[in-house]
This record gives C-alpha cells, sequence and structure tokens, in this order.
C-alpha cells in the first residue's frame, strides 16, 4: 500500500511540476481536432445528388460504414425522396465501373408513400474506378449519378486525435489546481456553449418535439393518427411542461411556429425511427438545443453546491470529479439528459434524510422520479426514518399529483401509466428479447437468443421487496447513500437496458461516500463505451449537416436523368 501510495504520489508531482506543458498539448489537440472536423464536415456537405423529374424528388447520399475495414468494408447509399406510388415498388439500381460489366444491386427498400432505399457496395469495386450508379424505375425510367469513392486516413486520424485529447484532458484534471468555489460560475458560459452546439440529434428532437406535440393538443403518451408510435414519451412527464414552455418563450422571442405535422419526418412511419430528427432540418436549433438542456446545466451546478456546501468533499474535488468530469459533461450538458436531473433531486433528498428532514426528503424523492423513475426507491427508507409518515407518504403523492394530472388532461390515465410502466418494465423490441447498452445481456442477445426472463421483474423487484420488509421489520436505518447504491447497483445487474447516462445516478452517491476511486472508474466506463460506438459528429448540432465519419469518401453528384 505504501509502494501504491508513493507511486501516486510521484505521478501527481510529476503531473504538477509539468502542468503547463500539458495543457498546451491538450490546447493544440483540441484545436487539431475541431479544424480536421470542420474540413469533414466541409467535405460531407458536398456528398449529395439531388433529382428532380416530374413528380419524382429524390437524394442520394453515403451513409455509413458498415466495417472500417481499409478497403475490405463495406458501405451504404442512401436514396430517398417522394415517388409516385406506381414506381416506387419497381427500383432497381446498378453500378457501372468503368469497363467493368454493370453490377445490380441488392436494395432494402420500404415505402408507404415515402421511397427509401439502401445498396451496400464494397469499395474494392469501385475505388478510384469513378464509376456511374443507375437508377431505374420498370426498367423505363433512368437517372444517373457519378460516384467517386476514395481512401481517406482522416477518420482515423481524428478518432486517434480525439482518443489523445481525452487522456491529455485527465492529465490535466489531475496536474492542475481546482480549488476555486467560484469555477462553477466561470463555466457557465462553457456549458451554454456546449448544450448549444452539440446533443444526441435522435434525443436533442424528441426532447425538442415532444413538448410542442403537448402545446399542439397531442397526446405524447399513446400513438395515435397524429403520432408515430415509435415516438411516444415513456418518461414522467413533468420535463415535457418545461419542453412546452420553453418552446412557447422561443417562440414569443422570435424564433418560428412549429406544428405537429412539420414535426413527422416522412420516414418514420417506414421504420426510420432515428431518422426522427430529419424533421428539423432547415430549422435554426442553436437557441432549442440550448434551451431544452437549461435545467440539465441547473441540475449540475446544483449537484456541485450539495456536495460543497454540505460539507461532503472539499471544492477541488468537487470540480474534478463533478464539474469537470468529462461524463458529466456528455451526458449532463452536450447530450443533456434528464438523468442528471433525476440524480440531482436523489442527492438533494438524501442530503436532507440526513439532517432528519424526512418531509423535505420526500418532496426532493417525488421531484426527481417526476424526470425518471429510480428516486422512488428511497421512499421506503424515508418512511423508515419518518416520525409522520402519513404526511411524508401525502407530500410524496402531492408533488406526483401534477403528473396525474397531465396524464389526465392529454388522454386516459390508466392507459398513460400502462404505456410508461410496462416500457420501463419489460423492454422488448417487437415482443422479442432486446438489451442494450453496458448491459451484460447485451452478450446473451449477441448470441441470437430471443427469448430471455426478464431478470428485472423476477430478481430485481423480488430483491427489492425481501430488502425493504427486512428493514422495516428490523427498524435497521442504513446509510442513505450506501443503500441506493447498492440497489442501483442489483439494478444494473438485472436490467437489460443498461444506457451509459445510467452511472450518473451513482456518481454522486459515491462522492458523499468519498469513494473517489470508484466515481471515476464508473465515469470512465461509459465515456469510454460512447467512444466506442458514436462518432463524435453524431454529436454535433444538425446545424451543421453532419453524418457520421467514413474510412472512406463517397462523393456524389447527378450526372443526367432521361425519361
Amino acid at each position: 500500500m505504501k509502494f501504491r501510495s508513493g507511486l501516486s504520489d510521484g505521478l501527481k508531482g510529476i503531473l504538477k511540476r509539468q502542468r503547463k506543458i500539458i495543457a498546451v498539448v491538450f490546447i493544440v489537440l483540441l484545436v487539431s481536432v475541431a479544424a480536421l472536423s470542420d474540413e469533414a464536415i466541409s467535405l460531407q456537405n458536398q456528398n449529395a445528388a439531388y433529382i428532380h423529374s416530374g413528380d419524382i424528388n429524390l437524394t442520394v447520399t453515403p451513409k455509413k460504414l458498415v466495417s472500417t475495414a481499409l478497403n475490405h468494408g463495406t458501405f451504404q447509399i442512401q436514396i430517398f425522396g417522394e415517388v409516385p406510388q406506381s414506381l416506387e415498388r419497381n427500383l432497381s439500381v446498378s453500378i457501372n465501373s468503368g469497363n467493368v460489366t454493370t453490377h445490380p444491386y441488392e436494395i432494402n427498400q420500404y415505402n408507404d408513400g415515402y421511397l427509401r432505399a439502401f445498396i451496400t457496395i464494397r469499395p474494392s469495386e469501385v475505388l478510384g474506378n469513378h464509376p456511374v450508379g443507375i437508377i431505374s424505375f420498370n426498367d423505363t425510367l433512368h437517372f444517373a449519378f457519378h460516384l467517386n469513392v476514395v481512401h481517406s486516413n482522416r477518420p482515423l486520424i481524428i478518432e486517434t486525435l480525439i482518443g489523445l485529447t481525452s487522456v491529455f484532458y485527465l492529465l490535466v484534471l489531475i496536474g492542475w489546481d481546482f480549488s476555486n468555489r467560484r469555477l462553477f460560475l466561470m463555466l457557465i458560459p462553457v456549458y451554454i456553449a456546449l448544450a448549444a452546439l452539440f446533443g444526441q440529434r435522435y434525443d436533442s428532437f424528441f426532447m425538442i418535439s415532444t413538448g410542442i406535440r403537448l402545446y399542439g393538443g397531442v397526446n405524447p403518451f399513446v400513438h395515435s393518427a397524429l403520432f408515430p408510435p415509435s415516438l411516444k414519451w415513456e418518461y414522467p412527464p413533468l420535463y415535457l411542461l418545461y419542453s412546452m414552455f420553453s418552446y412557447v418563450a422561443a417562440h414569443l422571442a422570435g424564433l418560428p411556429a412549429l406544428s405537429n405535422e412539420l414535426l413527422n419526418f416522412p420516414g418514420t412511419v417506414s421504420g426510420f425511427t432515428y431518422m426522427a430528427w430529419r424533421a428539423l432540418n432547415g430549422i435554426y436549433l442553436i437557441p432549442y438545443y440550448a434551451l431544452i438542456k437549461v435545467p440539465m446545466m441547473a441540475a449540475t451546478v446544483g449537484t456541485y453546491l450539495l456536495l460543497v456546501r454540505n460539507g461532503y468533499i472539499d471544492s477541488s474535488r468537487a470540480n474534478r470529479y463533478w464539474l469537470l468530469n468529462p461524463y458529466v459533461l456528455v451526458v449532463g450538458i452536450a447530450w443533456g439528459q434528464l438523468d442528471v436531473l433525476s440524480a440531482f433531486f436523489l442527492l438533494f433528498s438524501i442530503v436532507e434524510l440526513r439532517q432528519g428532514k424526512t418531509g423535505t426528503s420526500a418532496v426532493m424523492a417525488a421531484l426527481g422520479t417526476s424526470f425518471k423513475i429510480f428516486p422512488v426507491f428511497l421512499l421506503p427508507l424515508i418512511l423508515l426514518n419518518s416520525r409522520r409518515k402519513v404526511r411524508d407518504l401525502g407530500l410524496f403523492l402531492l408533488v406526483l399529483s401534477p403528473d396525474i394530472v397531465m396524464y389526465y388532461l392529454t388522454g386516459s390515465v390508466i392507459v398513460s401509466l400502462k404505456e410508461l410502466f410496462f416500457s420501463r418494465s419489460v423492454p422488448t423490441f417487437f415482443g422479442l428479447f432486446s438489451s442494450n447498452g453496458v448491459s451484460w445481456q447485451v452478450i446473451v442477445r449477441s448470441l441470437g437468443v430471443e427469448t430471455f426472463p426478464s431478470l428485472f421483474l423476477y430478481v430485481f423487484i423480488p430483491f427489492y421487496i425481501v430488502l425493504t420488509a427486512f428493514l422495516l421489520i428490523r427498524k435497521i436505518q442504513p446509510n442513505p447513500g450506501r443503500y441506493m447504491i447498492v440497489v442501483l447497483t442489483v439494478f444494473f445487474l438485472t436490467y437489460n437496458y443498461v444506457n451509459p447516462q445510467y452511472f450518473i445516478w451513482v456518481i454522486p452517491l459515491l462522492l458523499i461516500e468519498l469513494e473517489y476511486s470508484s466515481a471515476f472508474f464508473l465515469s470512465l466506463i461509459p465515456v469510454v463505451y460512447l467512444f466506442l460506438t458514436y462518432s463524435l459528429t453524431y454529436f454535433i448540432n444538425p446545424i451543421f449537416h453532419t453524418t457520421i465519419f467514413q474510412a472512406h469518401w463517397a462523393s456524389l453528384r447527378q450526372k443526367r436523368y432521361h425519361s
């Protein structure tokens, strides 16, 4: 232990002495990533062919790489737009690579009044040949475009630089002194910039659009003729009030009005749920991206103040492990997930419970539950510690009552609650077993297993009931922070959808228990997951028209068309 402690102190000493050099390298890497990304965005903006003829309006663009192997992977070209129904099911595509015989390509096609087709191409077949693509309908109506595929190392360079930048950012956190108690004030402009310029496209669209639908009188909790079923709101409804009022404020400030019909991207009804954000193309999204994340930014700063002002940790550690934590910056600010809101209220509830203020603790737990359900797990512990159990339970239910009122005003309370609890407790995909994120059950799903018992229902729920009953019967009052860490850890181990943002529920709890190493590693896991599974460009505001980085740049332009 002494050796490890001495090694750690020695490393920190070196980093502190070289902190200026490390900071300069970090800034150089950050600027390099920004410059290369900007160039990549400019290139991608040119990669589209537009075909207009009569009732036919098509766009042809490169989509994504299926494999990142240099010349051995495949990439997709997507063709989408409006085509008369008499033609949409008679589409064929071929690629003529110079003197090579024309190759017909298999097409994955989706219709329902809006054509979207994908063709998969091997770069080795077309690399450097400047082939011509032919889109045909009924073998009589033909459209042609140039397809130019060239190998590029730029995506690999950018991703490598992002990795190095992240490493040097961590070194800066270790080497520099961040004990300034007012650092949170200096970070507010940075937070606003991150919130406005970045965001996961689908989730940001979801949070912007659902409040607008609510304002337009559309029930966002169940699908209808006015609302695609894949976009229903499957969370407690309190955030939607903020989303609706922020839209009204933006509209009063001069931003254009948006209608429910405008928000329904045609491809969404054909199964392209994660393309829904394209409905906002052409809309100035920077203020909307910032507005929808104001509560998340406030919760991030509020969590810091709870940690410091209640004496749990000093400002230096709070700044490092929370305000400047790259995981918090990504999930709480850039991505803008609701989880940071509930995490703040859960921490607030635990702080009040430790001070014996069970009424306030119940109110805070209820507010957290109004955004994400998990703070409700603290309620039995609050009642166990309470001397006025009926009052505190009443306060908890009273704070939740606006959610029930919203369900009532927008439609059916029973139907809305059924959608909420079924979708959260048994997450399946078209009735089949599904898993996502950093859950170990992803391995089971990757093995092709289509039916698998819900461990959440058959393990977690009984565990939680037995644990609660044991505490109530024995009248044991455990440490509320450690109690929630145990409960949430079992939840993570049994739930089949453990998204990377869920880990933020636990980070503040580990900090108040002085588990700094655990907080660091639990922050690192989802950051690595996001780095490996997402492209940087998917988190850039769509106003910049970015697409996924590719190991091969495919550019298209219309050559000619004839009928």
